[in-house]
């Protein structure tokens, strides 16, 4: 199903109508959370699915109440902990291997969190999908020529992957990008499939 927007309008009318969707899920998960029989990997993904409820929810909010100006919209955060977050989502449903590298130090950027996110989950389903379940995809974040990078390496064919500047994905990682001063490139990766790379500016203080 491909859902699409005419609008700001109408966006902002469909986020309404999701919020109270989201506001439920995360509600039902937070009543399976307070079950003291939630034991084991079921508590571990129940959680998690209220942490995607939470990101969603603050997604739908900053949709409905834009902040007023650019520099109000963004934060200062560190950029390891999406990606964290990210990867911790996606081994849920992943059967490759999926391994994330990140050095001790903060990778510190002033962008809008929604927007970072928009970007790399939207990459990570591309480099999971184009690995499959006997693949592997690698992630690195770290600082490289005075920028935020983070490199992306799937195992999957060179062709598989790789946006070909159509579709709802690639568009939200090209408009997401624009807003937070990002660039992304692609290349070969090391284990022979795609290797895609986000530069971001670190933040300046």
């Amino acid at each position: 199903m491909r859902v699409v927007c005419e609008g700001h309008h109408d966006l902002r009318e469909v986020c309404h109508d999701l919020r109270q969707t989201v506001a439920a899920v995360r509600t039902l998960a937070d009543a399976a959370l307070a079950d003291d029989g939630l034991q084991g990997a079921a508590r571990v993904h129940v959680e998690k699915l209220a942490d995607q409820a939470e990101i969603l929810a603050d997604t739908i909010r900053q949709q409905l109440r834009p902040p007023p100006g650019d520099q109000k919209r963004r934060r200062l955060f560190d950029l390891r902990r999406p990606i964290c977050d990210l990867v911790d989502a996606e081994r849920v449903t992943y059967r490759g291997v999926l391994d994330l590298m990140a050095g001790p130090a903060p990778v510190l950027v002033h962008a809008q969190p929604a927007d970072v996110r928009g970007v790399f989950v939207n990459l990570l389903s591309n480099a999971t999908r184009a690995a499959g379940p006997a693949g592997s995809v690698m992630i690195e974040v770290r600082v490289e020529g005075g920028l935020a990078e983070v490199i992306m390496d799937n195992t999957g064919p060179t062709r598989v992957g790789v946006p070909e500047g159509t579709g709802l994905g690639w568009d939200i990682i090209t408009k997401r990008l624009s807003r937070i001063e990002g660039r992304l490139a692609y290349g070969l990766g090391r284990g022979g499939g795609v290797r895609a790379t986000v530069h971001l500016p670190l933040a300046v203080f």
